[in-house]
């Protein structure tokens, strides 16, 4: 049986609360005023005359007074609300057709009313009832984005697991890409549910908090982007990610990652973008990676990786960017690198590396961006490497590297041309945002 308090009844109750706090609210104003004068008059040293205090004792008087008038008012409309409201118990299967077909959104604020209606409104049968009665037109096509102002996107990442469930076996069970560029969550997720989207291909999830790595999402076979950035995950990147077969993006930028990155990674062989910049990854870049023959983003800047770069990377020949900044290498760099002809972007800055800078990298015809500066480079620059900078960069930069030696006239850093002029760095950028 299930008792649900009528609106009206709702209505009086919020009217009645208002006006007691406004009641109460003066009182507190009157209290404070009589010790404000107590204090005046002790830090004054005055000596308060029975006179004096006259006043004083009226203005107590009147707030108690005030005050039993108002607990009387609140006791009078209690009791008048308790016979408004008292209604006959109603069974539970008739409040569930009835509430059924009141929109989610309206709904499950009134898990608040009482226990009997929150374990009705979070039981698995009347999440799907519900969902059936108001959410059941699909969109048009199944590349369907759930945008933060949809409101199946705010149900089914801040709604209760039931909800989620149900979600992902009806209404959204064709539905391949989700997008939610969303505001932090007062409460984390696991996603759970969500493994039952057997057909989706994209989930891109922006700034959400995550109870620890959604590892639902690794259920989930057609996935060939997952994009949690800016998400707080604080989890390890976990080895069971090589399931993602099809995967061809993985976005984890600034997600508060931590631990050593996985040699399984290297098992994803369709993978294209790889973004772990800004979190706080550490021991070296396993020589897995350099399995990923179809790679093409490697973001792997501002973590606190160690060791040396493996000395295979060259064999990553579809990379176009490699973005390695703020992090604590030791060696050289890798002469590999040379053999990557379609690359366009190398970040290195700031990482410690020693030795010479490699002449290879001056047979990167198609390289745009370089920046070594900020290591503890040394020697003379090849030819090669003095040869092709100013002609064939856009953007260039080799300063602090104190031991680090080229001939006379030499432009150390330039952008866009010009040389001594400072590149244009965008150093809060996320290179794995986008929305296409």
């Amino acid at each position: 049986m299930f008792s649900l308090l009528p609106l009206t009844a709702l209505d009086a109750v919020c009217a009645a609360l208002t006006s007691a706090r406004t009641s109460l609210k003066a009182q507190l104003d009157l209290i404070g005023a009589v010790e404000d004068r107590l204090r005046t008059d002790a830090a004054n040293g005055t000596r308060c005359e029975r006179a004096a205090l006259a006043p004083l004792a009226s203005l107590l008087a009147d707030i108690r007074v005030q005050s039993d008038a108002a607990t009387s008012e609140l006791r009078h409309r209690a009791a008048s609300l308790r016979r408004r409201c008292s209604v006959p118990l109603l069974p539970l299967e008739l409040v569930a057709l009835v509430l059924a077909w009141i929109h989610p959104r309206q709904l499950l604020p009134l898990r608040r009313i009482s226990r009997a209606c929150d374990e009705l409104l979070l039981s698995a049968s009347f999440a799907k009832r519900n969902l059936d009665r108001t959410l059941r037109v699909l969109p048009e096509s199944q590349q369907f984005y759930m945008v933060v102002t949809h409101p199946l996107a705010n149900l089914y990442v801040h709604g209760p697991a039931s909800y989620r469930s149900a979600l992902s076996g009806s209404v959204l069970a064709s539905v391949e890409t989700i997008f939610y560029p969303g505001k932090h969550l007062q409460h984390g997720t696991t996603l759970q549910g969500i493994e039952t989207l057997h057909h989706l291909t994209k989930l891109k999830l922006y700034h959400i908090r995550l109870r620890g790595f959604p590892l639902a999402t690794l259920q989930l076979s057609a996935l060939k982007e997952l994009s949690l950035s800016n998400s707080s995950i604080q989890d390890v990147i976990p080895p069971t990610i090589a399931q993602l077969q099809n995967l061809e993006t993985l976005g984890l930028t600034q997600c508060k990652l931590h631990g050593t990155l996985p040699r399984e990674l290297g098992q994803l062989k369709n993978l294209k973008k790889l973004f772990l910049g800004r979190n706080r990854l550490t021991g070296p870049i396993p020589p897995d990676i350099c399995n990923l023959s179809r790679l093409e983003n490697l973001a792997l800047h501002r973590n606190l990786l160690t060791g040396s770069l493996p000395s295979d990377l060259g064999r990553l020949q579809s990379l176009l960017h490699f973005f390695a900044a703020d992090n604590s290498f030791v060696g050289e760099i890798p002469g590999s690198l040379g053999r990557l002809a379609r690359l366009e972007t190398l970040d290195l800055q700031q990482c410690r590396f020693s030795g010479r800078v490699p002449a290879s990298l001056g047979n990167l015809l198609r390289l745009e961006s370089l920046f070594l500066n900020g290591n503890e480079l040394e020697g003379e620059l090849a030819e090669e490497v003095e040869a092709f900078v100013p002609f064939v960069l856009e953007e260039w930069d080799f300063r602090g590297n104190h031991g680090l030696r080229g001939s006379e006239g030499f432009a150390w850093f330039g952008a866009n041309g010009q040389i001594g002029v400072e590149p244009e760095i965008d150093e809060e950028s996320d290179y794995d945002v986008d929305l296409n």
